[in-house]
């Protein structure tokens, strides 16, 4: 019995949490062989990635076009002048990932080109996504060494619904995934060897995309094949293992929790983290003291005996946050303002204004996947501006 106390006190501890799930991940890998991280020469730092990227998706309001359209007049534009790929990977829950490819040839009487296979690793998204893009390179390079319509100068257009993995290959950006960035730059050199330019293009997942939907049931089609080789794992997999699995148990923890429950109301999600922080220290301060529930307002005061009475100095009720956020008379000069922006948010955002008058909405408006992040950035902008103009410390 004092042996299981001692254990849960151990694993109540920050380290001592981590130290368990190391543990638990290390029993469900044991048939999983960890590759060495490789070493990275200065010379491979430095070297550009020799790929450009090329924006073609623009502002559908701008353009009068969706996605799916813009996408189609890309391909009318350049199909049977350049070669065009398009690339996807899938990812199981237990990590085990799929990637696939399809090439569009430059003649018009050629079959496409495509491929797709099972990881014989533990992976990633990330890092299927940008291994997918490879396989694409790889595609086309047996292409051209049998094609006999290359011109002396070429482009290759890989779109891909991954702006992360562009930016690993084009930016340089996340060096953890070099392994997987290195293959795609030897395809690159090969290519430019043959006077071929890679040019990168996010485009958007989901949206009727032929060639895109086809490659993304592709992968998922893979995933039902058996790795063809020995498990191993990469160490960009194995921190997204572990990261994936402490949240996962930390949501638990946060959601059973039997203290912290107004928190909890407000930002119900762990790993959350602040867009945008106000300028002034005192409204920073209050705002994070209503996430806290515990201000200065009467009705936290009279709580822990600071205060004999909970009732507003407007007399109107009860001093908590709710009656400082939407009821306070003192407060009416500046919740107009308040009330003007959120209405304006709200019709741009095609959505009812009641929706943002709650406590919990209004201070993590983000949780309520209704608005964009620039439009969730716009609502807390404006509950700090209201805090400033309330004149409280809370």
């Amino acid at each position: 019995m004092m042996r299981e106390v001692i254990a849960n006190q151990v694993v109540s501890t920050p380290m001592g949490f981590l130290f368990h799930q190391l543990k638990n991940l290390q029993s469900a890998m044991e048939s999983v062989v960890i590759e060495e991280e490789p070493k990275m020469k200065a010379a491979d730092i430095l070297r550009r990635s020799g790929v450009h990227s090329l924006d073609i998706i623009k502002d559908s309001t701008a353009v009068h076009q969706s996605p799916r359209e813009q996408v189609e007049a890309f391909l009318n534009q350049h199909q049977y002048q350049s070669v065009i790929a398009f690339t996807d990977g899938a990812v199981e829950e237990s990590g085990i990932g799929s990637v696939a490819a399809i090439v569009l040839p430059l003649e018009n009487n050629v079959p496409l080109l495509s491929a797709s296979h099972v990881f014989s690793l533990f992976t990633c998204s990330l890092e299927a996504e940008i291994i997918a893009i490879s396989l694409a390179m790889e595609l086309t390079i047996e292409y051209f060494k049998k094609s006999v319509h290359k011109k002396n100068e070429e482009k290759m257009f890989v779109l891909t619904d991954s702006k992360r993995a562009i930016s690993c290959i084009v930016n340089q950006i996340d060096q953890q995934y070099y392994t997987s960035v290195s293959k795609v730059k030897a395809a690159v050199r090969y290519l430019s060897s043959l006077g071929i330019e890679v040019v990168l293009s996010w485009i958007p997942g989901h949206q009727s995309i032929t060639y895109n939907e086809k490659a993304d049931s592709m992968a998922k089609e893979a995933l039902s094949q058996k790795p063809c080789s020995e498990i191993s794992a990469s160490f960009p997999a194995c921190k997204v293992r572990l990261l994936r699995q402490i949240t996962s148990r930390w949501q638990t923890r946060w959601d059973r929790s039997s203290t912290g429950r107004a928190t909890h109301d407000i930002i119900p999600t762990v790993g959350q983290q602040m867009k945008q922080f106000p300028d002034s220290r005192c409204v920073a301060i209050s705002y994070n003291r209503l996430l806290l529930n515990d201000t200065s307002l009467k009705a936290h005061q009279h709580r822990m005996k600071l205060s004999d009475t909970n009732v507003c100095d407007c007399e109107q009720g009860i001093e908590d946050v709710h009656h400082f956020l939407f009821e306070c008379t003192r407060y009416r000069a500046a919740r107009n303002t308040l009330l003007q922006t959120i209405t304006s948010i709200c019709e741009d955002a095609e959505c009812n204004r009641r929706l943002l008058m709650t406590v919990s909405s209004l201070l993590n408006p983000e949780d309520l996947q209704a608005f964009t992040k620039k439009q969730c950035l716009h609502i807390l902008t404006a509950v700090f501006v209201f805090i400033r103009q309330s004149g409280r410390r809370l």
